[in-house]
């Protein structure tokens, strides 16, 4: 299993979040949630990602953060490879 560590902490714009993904191989390069859901569910081995420190990212940006969460649940529900841990 591939583990991947993604920090936020240093995320302070919107589109930051996306830069943190380019870490994983993949042939989608997300620039949008809608990407980023299409990158996860296109994972074929399997993935752990952990994402930590997002609590200022949170606090920046409540709603978008909740669609990302929600993202994150329906990718790892469509995705038996895939597993998102937030810590």
């Amino acid at each position: 299993m591939n583990t991947y560590y993604l920090d936020l902490s240093s995320c302070k714009e919107k589109q930051d979040l996306y830069k943190r993904f380019l870490a994983l191989p993949a042939d989608i390069h997300p620039d949008n949630l809608d990407a980023l859901y299409d990158m996860l569910t296109s994972i074929s081995e399997k993935t752990k990602l952990i994402i930590n420190n997002y609590a200022g990212y949170q606090a920046l940006y409540p709603e978008y953060f909740n669609a990302f969460m929600e993202l994150c649940h329906d990718a790892h529900n469509n995705n038996p490879l895939l597993d998102i841990q937030f810590l």
